[in-house]
């Protein structure tokens, strides 16, 4: 003991002794605390329960703000309730103390005597070691009857055992009443994610819709068509629940929209059944069902476009021997259609990139190669034969990453046979002529085939014996389907005739179809009889005599007409100025005498179509100026006869009118008179060389060649039939032959601008008046 207190170190009985009874009170103390932070874990468990319990949260933020203000408020519990209590460390002295508070009988001397072993003071101020020495026998014997379980107790941690105790009873309690609800509000206070966590009681009986695929990678559940309806059934086992909704919201999460589920009947197993027909889909979403408070993990939905064809180009290679090269059609309907032996190149252009796209005809799918279309788009190009008799449906159908396909969308596709060509004798128009066996006939066809005739002639037979085929003359087609002309004069002297009494003859044409292929293909006219007669007028008498038939009768019904027209104005001339006002009568007669001047006006009309030609030098002009300075102003002054209020007036409108009628009649009266010289001068006019073009001019008019620029025509091209009149022949010429080939749009345009020029500058001319 001496050495103990010259070392001044505390005998190794008392540290024992304080030791244990500070290990003692820091294990109370840390199970004090543990206890009590465990009943503020416990008090928050409850408290968000109850908050879950009266109020029904979806929002994740808010379930996750939950239950991290509980972590943090049973964290602040165990850094108040045991961090802070033992961060703070027990001297042997403070133990020592704290004994001797409990023990007054101990006089103090535990506490004096480590102080005055551990003190550092001079021996001199500290006192006599054998004093010390004295002091610490006695402290032994005082340590030696202590025990930590006498000095420190467990009754310091009853209280919050008790109230751990309680809040556990509490919760048991709930389980054992409510284990379905109770549990799930103490798997929500704990976990807080409830998307993550499906309700037991909330079962997903189906989820469906058109064109509806689950993927379950990349975290989407499903994938689905822009526009589709998604279908979702629920089942309930709580009998309590009368209600469920669908929440639906964007992928990337944001508000949701909440939709009544519809009620079913109840299952056999007593649960409830709910439906919902989502609105058609725009864009990708999540979606979870809830009824009550349970709900649902979310299911993702991603909505994508159906693959869909945004154009079909086709390029056609025709064969060899159709010289065309290549024609390309963008944005066509689809349908395709080529001579057989041709070449399509169709060109499907994707409105998004697919995965694979391929053509079906007729069921059998064609691969072709992925091309870039305009702008870089997706497209994919096949190349289709058409072979001799190919006749089938073709579709193009493009697949992108999930399975989904193009809408069907069916086009014919068709191998046209190479037709022959169809040939028209159109001049000379009848089946049957007589001419003279020394006469000269001009021959007009019109050939038509699908690319142009390689070759035109006549075939002649003479008696029925066949002579060699006789070339015509063609004119390359103006547009590859349009039809050609074949041209050509039957010089009937020149022909070895032998007395011949009959000539019959028809167009032959071919076209370039290679044998190898089925061809030529040929086309036959009708056949044309020529009875040899030498007594016969020549063939220029014939044409020249038609249009004069044609001409005379058509003047004389207007001549008819106007006759009729001077019953009714010569009259009303005398009528209408001894009346103030027009009677029943005056109003009939001016009716029927507006009827009859429309009907010469038109009969004038046609007599200038008629000699639209020039067949009658100058009669087309003289035509033109009684239709319209006479004839034409004598219905419009009848007009007015009706409609002028003063007597004067209309007197005056009565009186011009019958002088314009009666002027008419003369002028058609001389016109019918000169009609046989101008018919004598025409025939002098038309010489051998002029037929050819004459007949084609005249070859749908009157008799066997008479023709003219058709009255659709000409109101097509905007010509009035007194502007056709004074055109000159070689402008008329010009104009025939465009009004033949459906010249191109601008042409038919400054035709209808010159004309309207004409009728602006005739404004101010021959007014038709009185001469004075």
């Amino acid at each position: 003991m001496t050495t103990a207190i010259h070392d001044n170190t505390v005998p190794d009985e008392i540290v024992r002794k304080l030791r244990g009874v500070i290990r003692r009170a820091r294990l109370v103390t840390a199970l004090r605390g543990a206890l009590a932070t465990l009943a503020v874990a416990g008090a928050c468990v409850l408290a968000i329960m109850a908050v879950d319990y009266w109020v029904v949260i979806f929002s994740d933020a808010v379930r996750w703000a939950m239950s991290l203000a509980a972590v943090g408020a049973t964290v602040l519990g165990g850094l108040w309730f045991i961090a802070r209590p033992l961060a703070g460390g027990r001297s042997l002295a403070g133990s020592a103390m704290v004994i001797e508070q409990h023990h007054p009988q101990l006089q103090e001397r535990l506490s004096s005597t480590i102080e005055l072993l551990t003190c550092t003071d001079a021996p001199a101020l500290r006192g006599s070691d054998e004093l010390i020495a004295a002091l610490a026998r006695q402290a032994v014997g005082d340590a030696q009857d202590l025990s930590p379980a006498r000095e420190i107790s467990f009754r310091g941690a009853v209280r919050p055992m008790m109230v751990v105790a309680g809040l556990l009873a509490v919760l048991i309690g709930l389980l054992a009443v409510w284990p379905d609800q109770a549990g799930r509000l103490l798997w929500r206070a704990l976990l807080a994610n409830v998307s993550r966590v499906s309700a037991t009681s909330l079962k997903v009986i189906r989820i469906d819709g058109a064109d509806l695929k689950a993927w379950r990678r990349d975290g989407i559940d499903y994938v689905m068509l822009a526009g589709r309806r998604l279908q979702v059934e629920l089942a309930v086992s709580d009998p309590a629940v009368s209600e469920a909704r669908l929440r639906k919201s964007a992928m990337a999460g944001g508000p949701e929209n909440v939709f009544g589920m519809a009620r079913l009947p109840d299952a056999a197993d007593g649960s409830r059944r709910f439906s919902m027909t989502c609105p058609p889909a725009a864009g990708s979403f999540r979606f979870r069902l809830g009824a009550g408070d349970a709900l649902t993990r979310y299911y993702r939905v991603r909505v994508v476009a159906q693959p869909a064809v945004s154009g079909i180009d086709v390029r056609l290679e025709y064969p060899a021997y159709i010289p065309r090269g290549c024609e390309t059609a963008e944005d066509v309907p689809g349908d395709i259609a080529a001579v057989a032996g041709s070449t399509a190149t169709i060109t499907i252009r994707a409105a998004a990139p697919p995965a694979s796209g391929e053509l079906l005809v007729d069921g059998r799918a064609h691969s072709g190669r992925p091309v870039a279309g305009p702008g870089g788009a997706s497209a994919y190009e096949y190349r289709i034969a058409l072979a001799k008799g190919l006749r089938a449906r073709w579709s193009a159908r493009l697949t992108d990453e999930y399975g989904f396909t193009s809408a069907p969308a069916e086009h014919a596709i068709e191998a046209l046979p190479d037709k022959p060509p169809r040939v028209a004798l159109t001049v000379p128009t009848g089946g049957r002529l007589r001419l003279k066996p020394t006469d000269r006939l001009p021959i007009v066809c019109s050939i038509a085939d699908d690319f142009g005739p390689a070759s035109a002639a006549l075939q002649i037979e003479v008696d029925g014996r066949t002579l060699p085929p006789m070339p015509l003359a063609t004119a390359p087609p103006r547009t590859p389907a349009a039809s050609v002309e074949g041209t050509g004069v039957l010089d009937l002297a020149a022909m070895d005739m032998k007395g011949a009494r009959q000539i019959t003859f028809r167009v032959v044409a071919e076209d370039a179809l290679p044998p190898a292929r089925g061809g030529p293909g040929r086309g036959l006219s009708e056949p044309c009889v020529i009875d040899i007669d030498a007594g016969a007028a020549t063939f220029a008498d014939q044409v020249v005599q038609a249009a004069k038939k044609r001409l005379d009768d058509i003047l004389q019904a207007a001549l008819k007409d106007l006759r009729k027209s001077r019953e009714d104005s010569a009259p009303l001339r005398r009528m209408v100025p001894k009346n103030k006002d027009l009677s029943k009568s005056v109003i009939t007669r001016i009716d029927r005498l507006r009827g009859h001047l429309s009907s010469a006006e038109g009969s004038l009309r046609d007599a200038i179509d008629a000699n639209a030609a020039g067949a009658f030098e100058g009669f087309s002009d003289r035509l033109a100026a009684v239709a319209d300075g006479h004839v034409s102003k004598a219905l419009g002054l009848a007009g007015q006869i009706k409609i002028i209020d003063d007597p004067k007036g209309r007197a005056a409108a009565a009186d011009e009118a019958d002088f314009q009628v009666d002027r008419s009649i003369n002028l058609v009266n001389e016109m019918l008179k000169d009609l046989g010289p101008a018919s004598d001068k025409a025939k002098r006019r038309l010489g051998p060389g002029d037929l050819p073009r004459g007949a084609r001019e005249a070859r749908t008019g009157a008799g066997p060649m008479m023709t003219d620029l058709s009255a659709a025509t000409r109101a097509k091209l905007g010509i009035s039939p007194a502007d056709w009149a004074r055109l000159p022949g070689k402008l008329r010429d010009q104009i025939l032959q465009a009004a033949r080939t459906d010249g191109p749009a601008e042409y038919r345009e400054l035709i209808r601008r010159y004309f309207r020029e004409l009728a602006r500058r005739g404004a101010g001319g021959d007014d038709g008046g009185r001469k004075p």
